[in-house]
Parts: structure tokens; C-alpha cells; sequence
């Protein structure tokens, strides 16, 4: 079954308005028997977070249960988790290795608690608002919300003795919150919840993975390790209580970083061999299946990982003069693991401050003039006092993140760095961003023709307004240009995109022409909405050559038009599995005199012909 749910969308483009959302469920059904020798099995609980607008949204998760289709109820973590959901969106945390029943899981379940919810949003001038009004869909104050999944199938997922499963829970912040602006639509004042959980079982999806926990063995000769999981901030058990127990695989390209010193491959780990038990641990790196293993990419050991023995402030460089430094966006964790979430952070620098940066050994060396605006940041040292609305910390370490840029292309010139228009910067507009002294007089950076060095290589496949994301580190204070240095780019021509269209609050009568595997937007009427958004880079419809959008759904292996297709109309909901069912029912709407209010899509779209493929569309009718 297609669990389909019916909320209110995000702020996009300065409008809030009534949204559909589809929750898509999906499972894996490919086990046809249950060992019935074994009585448990095991199963890996991450999560992770759809892209929201949120600068913090951090609630504890009270409670995480899985349901068996025989009714009875699994409890998978065993004390409150504090988790700030907006860190999230690019990859996906471990919360738990838990040992479960056999058999077919149905449900799970989500308690979160909001009775010391901070969660803060960004202003139209690129500052951080605390919302103080937190509310349901009926308008009550929210204490506790419970979520649920159902999980795909008739009879659910298997959980099976000698089959690890990876089970990963989606909190979507976008789709489960509308935030309400003042009268001046810049102010976030509030914000109504209405949660959303999906999920996937053994899915191999793109985000990174993140494991944090203490050390609880080292196998050099098999290449692996054993943490005991303690997720997000939670101070590591020297007594050994733990989420459960995951093993890494570690490779000749996984870097360490120990109590400050880099290396990597076999050295790297002979190195954390040597620690002792219960060192603070965080890997970084991708899930991998045929066998099922979690590969590091990147560990951190000791005093390099927040938990460790040293204060921590996560964060980006939004401005810097001489060796003082701020930081926005941070979250501070204590070296008694307690977490403090403030906006700003001011950090000192001095020329022992040690610099590393992430996923580099240890012959390549770094100082503070690598730390720059629009970089992000781990910083590691001694906090001068907590309680301070903003926070003032003294480096003895800096690391080097990786920094993640979305924008649109100006200019691509041969022998020349890649001139873009940025409108997302590690998450945040370029107006949080101070860019003075990134370069010499004349040259700092700036945000709408910020160049990119991307090598000596032309990208003949990128031109003006193409949208692209790209990965990597900000150049030296005071070096521009080039003002971002890539490690990866792509080209987000062929992403995943969101097609938005609001036709105004009285709807339209006439908004689509239908044809037998097409539906063409004629007509956006007054509504302010209309948008299409890849991995958070958003063009407006009304810009393009073409400015009639047509959804095409897509063919899949058999040549038919399978999908979820989408009606809603008042609290009546009508979902359809095929294109053509759905055509003729909106079709036969509108001939009746309906309005459309809104559609929403899912799938590739393409600039130049307007043009959105995918076998997901939700329409909501007046």
C-alpha cells in the first residue's frame, strides 16, 4: 500500500501556502522464509532528514519502537536521544544496532518531545530567528507529537537472523512544518507541525552515513573496528552502555584524524588500535551491500571528535578580520558531551592553532590563513562561558569541512574559473555572509559572481543559468580568486527536482491541457508560486524560455505509466496508480467546474523544454 499524507509546505520563494505532500513508503520483501532456528535478528536504525529551510530544529526523539504484524511492540533505543534534524540533510546518522524479534515489522514508531524544542530559522536577511510558538494542525501548543510509518506490503518487512537489515527513518522537515512570517513576510514567528516519517529498508541511497561511538575493538588483520553506538551527542559509557554495536570496514583511502594528527589506510588504524577503550569515535563513510558492510571514508578519534576531551563548536565562517573569527549555525558540544545551540560563535585564533582538514593525510600542511569566509568548520578548544548569548571560544584546533555550494552558472570560460550566481552556501543565503578582506582590494568574493576553480579541464557540458552543486573548500583569507576551490561539481541539469506550481487562493478553472501521456501548464493565475527546486538551488517558471511546464510521466521497464498520482479534494483523497486513470478523473473535475489550487511534482526536469519526468504529481482541488 502507498501511504499518502496531506500537509503544509515550507516557505518557498517568500510565500506560504497550502501544499500536498506525498509520502512515499517503500520495503524490501526479497526474504522468503524466516530462519527458525534463531529467535533475533539484527537491524540498523539510522536517520536522516528531507531538506528543510531550518537552521536548527533540534527536539528529542523520546522513544523509537518497531510494531510486528502480530501486534506486539519492539522498543529500539533505550534512553532519549537529543537530535537536531536540520544537520541532517546531507547525510544520515546511526541511532541504534538493535537486536529484534524475527519476523514482519509493520509500523514504526517516532515519539518526539518538543518541551525544550530549539529550533530556529532564517530571516530574510540571512539571521537566525528562535520560534517560540510551536503548534499542531488544530492550533494546540505541542508537548509531544507521536509519528508513524507503515511499513509497504501486505504483510510488512522481514527482519531475519543472518540478513542485517538497515532500516532508515526520514523525518521530513520540509513537508511536516509551515512556518508563518510576520506581516512583512520576513519574520518567522511560528511554526505549525504536522510530522512526517518515511523510511526505506535496505536502501542504498546516496546520503552519507555518520557512526559515532566509543571504541570497542580493532581487528587489523580483517580491517575493522567495533564501536559501541552512542549517537549525536551523547556522552560515550565508559560502562559500556551503548545503542548496540555496528562494525566498520576501514580501506587504504580512509582517512584518520587522532587527537589531532592525520594519517591514513593501515597506519591510520594501527593507530586507533592504540587508543584506549572507549575512545570517542565518529566514521564517516557509505553504507555498501553484496555483503552488507559500512565503509569509513573519514574516522576521528579522541579530542578530534565532538564528546571527546576538548569544547567543540560546529559551524561556518561568516566573517573574519585579523585572527578573530565568526561563526554561524553552531552547535557547541561540551567535553561532558552537554549540547549548546547558539547563532553566533566568536573564535580567536593564534599562530599555534593547529589546522587540518577533512579527508587529508598528514603530509600535506595547513595554517589559520586557510580559514576563510564561507568555510565550514569544526573547532575544537576551551569555551569561556556557556551561558553567553553569544559564544566565545579559543581555537586549538581548526578542521577544514567540506563546504557545499548551490547556485546557477554566469559564466564558463576556457583557462578561467567557473563564474556563479550563489543562492545556498553550507545552507545559508549569501547575505549571512561578511565577505570583506577574502581578498585583496577590489577582489573580495561576491556572491553573485563567485569563482570557483575547477581545474584546468572546460565542463563543455555546463552554460549560463545551468544549476549546479559543488563540493569542496573556500580558497585562503585573503587569496580570492578564486573564491572556492571544487573537489567534485555536478551538474544538477539531471537531479531530482521538485516542480511547485500555487495558482492563487480562489484556484483556477483553466490551468492544464491534457493529452494521453502528458498535462501542460497553461496558466499560473495570481498565485506567487512557481518554482522549480534542485537539491535547494530554485528557479522561478516565469523566467524560462518556455513558460509552459508540462509534466510527463515516465515509462517505466513495461512501457506503462505506473506511479502514484495524486487527487485531493477537501479531506477527500484519491490516489491512482496509472497516469491515464488519474488524467480522466482531473479532467472530468475541471469539466465539472473544479479549480485547481496547487501541483506538485516530482521527478527530472529540463530547462529548456519546460519539461518535468516522473511518475509523481499530487493536485489539490478547491
Amino acid at each position: 500500500m502507498r501511504l499518502i499524507n496531506w500537509t503544509r509546505s515550507a516557505r518557498i520563494i517568500g510565500a506560504a501556502l497550502t501544499a500536498a505532500a506525498a509520502l512515499f513508503v517503500s520495503g524490501c520483501l526479497n526474504k522468503d522464509k524466516v530462519d527458525a532456528t534463531s529467535e533475533s535478528a539484527d537491524v540498523v536504525i539510522g536517520l536522516t532528514d528531507a531538506k528543510g529551510d531550518f537552521l536548527h530544529y533540534a527536539v528529542k526523539v523520546s522513544n523509537l519502537t518497531l510494531t510486528k504484524k502480530d501486534g506486539s511492540i519492539v522498543q529500539t533505543i533505550l534512553e532519549p536521544v537529543e537530535i537536531d534534524f536540520a544537520q541532517l540533510t546531507e547525510l544520515t546518522e546511526f541511532l541504534t544496532a538493535a537486536t529484534v524479534p524475527n519476523g514482519y515489522y509493520t509500523k514504526a514508531t517516532m515519539e518526539l518531545d518538543y518541551s525544550a524544542a530549539n529550533i530556529e530559522v532564517e530571516d530574510a536577511n540571512g539571521a537566525a530567528t528562535k520560534v517560540t510558538s510551536i503548534k499542531d494542525s488544530d492550533g494546540a501548543a505541542i508537548t509531544t507529537l507521536t509519528v508513524d510509518m507503515q511499513l509497504q506490503g501486505a504483510t510488512g518487512v522481514l527482519i531475519a537472523p543472518g540478513t542485517p537489515s538497515h532500516l532508515t527513518l526520514d523525518f521530513n522537515l520540509n513537508a511536516s512544518n509551515h512556518v508563518v512570517y510576520d506581516n512583512a513576510d520576513t519574520i518567522p514567528v511560528s511554526i505549525t507541525v504536522d510530522p512526517i516519517l518515511s523510511g526505506e529498508l535496505n536502501a542504498e541511497a546516496p546520503k552519507t552515513h555518520r557512526l559515532r561511538g566509543g571504541l570497542l575493538a580493532v581487528d587489523q588483520t580483517a580491517n575493522t573496528f567495533k564501536l559501541g553506538v552512542r549517537p549525536f551527542a551523547h556522552k560515550i559509557a565508559k560502562s559500556g552502555r551503548t545503542f548496540g554495536n555496528v562494525t566498520v570496514t576501514s580501506t587504504s583511502d580512509t582517512t584518520y584524524e587522532i587527537n589531532g594528527e592525520t594519517t591514513k589506510g593501515a597506519p591510520g588504524l594501527a593507530a586507533l588500535a592504540a587508543q584506549p577503550d572507549f575512545t570517542a569515535v565518529t566514521a564517516v563513510g557509505n553504507l555498501k551491500f553484496s555483503p552488507t558492510r559500512f565503509e569509513a571514508t573519514e574516522v576521528y578519534a579522541g579530542s578530534s571528535v565532538p564528546g571527546g576531551t576538548l569544547d567543540v563548536v560546529a559551524g561556518v565562517v561568516t566573517a573574519r578580520t585579523g585572527t578573530s573569527v565568526s561563526v554561524k549555525g553552531t552547535t557547541l558540544v561540551r567535553n561532558d558531551g552537554k549540547m549548546i545551540f547558539r547563532d553566533t560563535a566568536n573564535v580567536t585564533l593564534a599562530n599555534t592553532t593547529k589546522v587540518t582538514r577533512a579527508g587529508v593525510k598528514s603530509d600535506v600542511v595547513y595554517t589559520i590563513a586557510d580559514i576563510s569566509v564561507g568555510q565550514r568548520v569544526t573547532i575544537m578548544g576551551t569555551l569561556a562561558d556557556p551561558a553567553a548569548t553569544t559564544l566565545a571560544l579559543t581555537a586549538d584546533r581548526v578542521r577544514l569541512d567540506v563546504s557545499d555550494l548551490r547556485g546557477t552558472v554566469v559564466t564558463n570560460t576556457d583557462g578561467q574559473p567557473l563564474v556563479v550566481d550563489v543562492q545556498i552556501l553550507n545552507g545559508r543565503a549569501p547575505t549571512a555572509y561578511n565577505f570583506a578582506g577574502t581578498g585583496p582590494t577590489g577582489n573580495d568574493a561576491n556572491a553573485s559572481g563567485y569563482r570557483i576553480d575547477i581545474g584546468s579541464a572546460l565542463r563543455t557540458d555546463l552554460t549560463t543559468a545551468d544549476e549546479v552543486q559543488v563540493r569542496g573548500f573556500v580558497h585562503a583569507f585573503g587569496m580570492a580568486p578564486p573564491d572556492f576551490d571544487a573537489a567534485s561539481l555536478v551538474n544538477l541539469g539531471e537531479a531530482r527536482a521538485r516542480l511547485e506550481i500555487g495558482f492563487g487562493v480562489q484556484g483556477l478553472a483553466n490551468a492544464v491541457t491534457f493529452s494521453t501521456n502528458s498535462l501542460e501548464v497553461t496558466g499560473f493565475g495570481d498565485g506567487l508560486v512557481h518554482h522549480v527546486t534542485k537539491r535547494r538551488v530554485v528557479t522561478d517558471l516565469s523566467t524560462l524560455t518556455d513558460k509552459t511546464p508540462t509534466f510527463a510521466p515516465a515509462a517505466g521497464s513495461d512501457g506503462k505509466f505506473k506511479g502514484v498520482y495524486a487527487i485531493k479534494a477537501g479531506r477527500s483523497v484519491v490516489v491512482y496508480r496509472t497516469y491515464s486513470e488519474f488524467a480522466t478523473d482531473l479532467q472530468a473535475r475541471i469539466t465539472a467546474g473544479g479549480k485547481m489550487k496547487q501541483l506538485v511534482a516530482a521527478g527530472t526536469f529540463v530547462n529548456a523544454s519546460s519539461t518535468l519526468s516522473g511518475n509523481e504529481i499530487s493536485v489539490v482541488m478547491k
